[in-house]
């Protein structure tokens, strides 16, 4: 790899490292409120449990 291509890549790390976060915690809280608001009222939840090697 090019030292160009390096440094992109290195920037784009760290631009998805502060999104994956934001993911996170959507999939493992927000996602995961809204469920039991769901099954409160009898509705099956909207995601179900992550698949193993999933990126998101």
């Amino acid at each position: 790899m090019t030292q160009g291509v390096k440094e992109r890549l290195a920037e784009l790390e760290r631009l998805w490292r502060a999104l994956r976060t934001e993911v996170e915690t959507i999939e493992n809280v927000d996602i995961a409120a809204f469920n039991k608001l769901l099954q409160a009222s009898k509705v099956e939840g909207v995601i179900g449990k992550k698949k193993a090697g999933t990126v998101m």
